[in-house]
């Protein structure tokens, strides 16, 4: 995916992320180079879950199963520019 979210897509994709994992006071270290997968321990399943469902209701698009991997959701950056293409996709059709 050869794209860059815009600045605001970041900055929602790190508030919902932020709140799913429970760390709105980590909040601020969150940039698009922070790895997720792996990485944070707080991304297990659950969160994964909670993620997806937060991303949705706050962007209104839709995530199909096929679409969680690590390559969108491996760090901030892929995974915003991910929404971004679903935002991108939504608004073009």
């Amino acid at each position: 995916m050869e794209m860059e979210a815009k600045p605001e897509t970041v900055e929602g994709v790190a508030d919902v992320l932020a709140g799913a994992l429970g760390i709105g006071a980590r909040r601020a270290e969150l940039t698009v180079d922070t790895e997720l997968f792996g990485v944070m321990p707080e991304l297990d399943s659950i969160a994964v879950l909670t993620l997806i469902v937060g991303l949705e209701e706050h962007f209104g698009v839709e995530i199909d199963a096929g679409e969680v991997t690590a390559e969108n959701f491996g760090r901030m950056g892929p995974l915003s520019d991910f929404v971004q293409s679903l935002l991108d996709d939504s608004t073009a059709g």
